[in-house]
């Protein structure tokens, strides 16, 4: 919990405060007095108070306040100061929550003065398991109108809380009191994702429900992409929390010190099996002085103005964190009006051009340049005797496919461009290691262009740079296209990723076995590679007679390659175009 207003040296804070409990344990419902006090004569201007699960960030139960220079904060989750006068001490009532939640802590931030503050963190307060009759003040035992010392069994929780029971949200209403988000017109109780608002006064009552066993969340977006969204999660513990940008490095708090920014009256937990519900309130506006305890005003969305809306779901930690979304989210067909009352419907965020840019990268990669390398790699000495188009064979072929790599790569890029509005962020490794392969792949044809002659003296230059070049392309490409597989706008199901992976097998076990079996020919012969490797200078030398020495089994096994390789892209292609249909 840091100050709004800065920070400064905090090293020398930590022992001239105290924070002290009435209690070290608790029960459902329950309340304990938190008190800060300050160690001699040391006062403080500011605080702020807040109960957390341990080694977790949510808040829990409720502080009520009774002094007039104490107010509560975070929709009653904390508490903090309404003056800056010295303070030697300050006392809140923390109520536990209805239910046990574990193990809790308290924190507090105390500050000194504008730039001098530390944070002081309670010993744990755990949630107790009394036998033998009521836990009364000091440890002791009510039985039978006599006080007797009996020992007090605490539990430390390692699994989660159970989770509350929530009513199922009524959807009769919807389109008429209310306005409701859902996969189909016809479902009610047993919809697949549900959200419904109605407006009350200057605030907007939120109802969501959804399959999960992790998380759900709707996305307030300003277009149908995902980024700089919005993001209000409800997890499997009931969780409320007012996040950031869920498809960019993870969801992030608008406000790192309260999960619940701008939101009120939060509850959460399930409606059936396999199911999460929640429901919470959320001003329309808020005035500027309430953004600025965000990280960035614009993350504030104003729910006057219409948004389009994104329902995602996913897992989460063991802090009960949200992360990455495990499903491409829904998104809605129109912006949301949250003035009126209406129903929308959607369907996946389908993303035809980042699909598109996908198939278009694997079809180059996976099918046109990797034939096209083995090709120059290995078939030189093949149809030596043959001409296709006025060329060798192995170079016509070499030289079309390698074309039609640069030219898909060029075109993948543009759509992809499209489809992120002709911007470009680094700010993840794909993006990154796509741009270098596209480069390199623009690279091999000028080049060529400027090759020298093959008798030329600079002509080993050229041949190393080319294949250093074509190679590293076709190395990069296979981590670009496993990340590629990952981002947001694609997010493949595993078995696309297994598919690759049983392609770079494949084409490293044909690439071992033409290269051991031409060692073998070359062997057989007594002499050296004709014309394999031709990095050197070879002025002078005639061409060697026809050798169609292993020519049948070379054939054969680029027969098989192609066979194999054009199967597992085809599914790796269909898999991205219809997932998750």
């Amino acid at each position: 919990m840091t100050p709004g207003h800065g920070a400064g040296d905090t090293s020398s804070l930590g022992s001239s405060y105290t924070v002290t409990t009435s209690a070290n344990q608790y029960s459902p419902g329950s309340k304990i007095t938190v008190t800060i006090s300050g160690n001699g004569a040391t006062n403080f201007k500011g605080f702020m108070i807040q109960v957390r699960t341990v080694g977790g960030t949510n808040a829990v139960g409720s502080i009520t306040t009774t002094a007039a220079n104490e107010r509560s904060a975070c929709s009653g989750a904390a508490a903090t100061h309404n003056t800056n006068a010295d303070k030697a001490s300050v006392s809140v009532d923390w109520t536990a929550p209805s239910t046990s939640v574990g193990d809790v802590q308290v924190w507090a931030t105390i500050v000194q003065t504008k730039l001098v503050w530390t944070t002081v963190k309670r010993s744990i307060i755990t949630a107790a398991s009394v036998t033998g009759g009521s836990t009364a003040p000091g440890g002791s035992t009510a039985a039978g109108g006599s006080t007797a010392s009996t020992t007090t069994t605490t539990t430390t929780t390692t699994t989660p809380p159970p989770i509350s029971s929530m009513k199922p949200i009524v959807t009769s209403a919807c389109g008429s009191t209310k306005s409701c988000f859902k996969n189909s017109i016809a479902c009610g109780t047993d919809c697949e994702y549900l959200l419904t608002w109605e407006p009350v006064g200057d605030e907007i009552q939120f109802e969501m429900s959804g399959i999960s066993d992790g998380y759900i969340a709707v996305g307030f977006s300003k277009d149908m992409q995902m980024g700089d969204d919005n993001v209000i999660a409800c997890t499997n513990r009931g969780t409320v929390s007012n996040n950031y940008q869920f498809n960019k490095a993870g969801p992030g708090p608008i406000d790192p010190n309260n999960l619940h920014f701008g939101l009120s009256s939060t509850a959460g937990g399930s409606d059936g099996p396999g199911r999460i519900s929640c429901s919470f309130s959320r001003k329309k506006s808020f005035s500027g002085a309430r953004k600025k305890r965000a990280r960035d005003a614009s993350q504030v969305f104003d729910l006057a103005n219409s948004y389009y809306l994104f329902f995602a779901r996913g897992p989460v930690d063991s802090n009960d964190n949200v992360q990455q979304h495990t499903n491409i989210p829904a998104v809605s067909a129109k912006q949301a009006d949250f003035s009126s009352n209406h129903q929308l419907l959607a369907g996946e965020a389908d993303r035809p051009l980042a699909k598109a840019h996908a198939c278009l990268m694997l079809i180059a990669w996976v099918g046109l340049a990797s034939t096209g390398i083995l090709m120059a790699r290995y078939y030189k000495p093949q149809w030596s005797s043959s001409k296709l188009c006025g060329e060798k064979v192995w170079f016509a072929v070499h030289r079309t496919l390698m074309i039609s790599v640069v030219l898909l790569n060029i075109i993948a890029l543009l759509l992809i461009l499209a489809e992120l509005n002709w911007t470009w962020s680094l700010q993840v490794a794909h993006p990154i290691i796509g741009i270098i392969v596209i480069g390199l792949a623009f690279v091999q044809p000028i080049m060529a262009f400027f090759r020298p002659h093959p008798d030329g003296k600079n002509r080993w230059i050229f041949n190393w740079a080319h294949w250093f070049v074509g190679t590293s392309a076709h190395i990069l490409s296979a981590p670009a296209i496993f990340l590629g597989m990952r981002t947001p706008r694609l997010y493949l199901p595993d078995y696309a990723l297994y598919i690759m992976i049983a392609f770079v097998v494949w084409h490293v076990f044909i690439d071992i076995i033409l290269e051991i079996y031409q060692c073998y020919v070359n062997y057989s012969k007594k002499k050296n590679r004709p014309e394999e490797y031709p990095m050197g200078i070879q002025k002078d030398v005639p061409a060697p007679p026809p050798d169609n020495r292993g020519h049948f089994l070379r054939q054969v096994i680029i027969v098989l390659y192609v066979i194999v390789t054009a199967g597992l892209l085809t599914a790796m292609v269909v898999i991205t175009a219809k997932y998750p249909n």
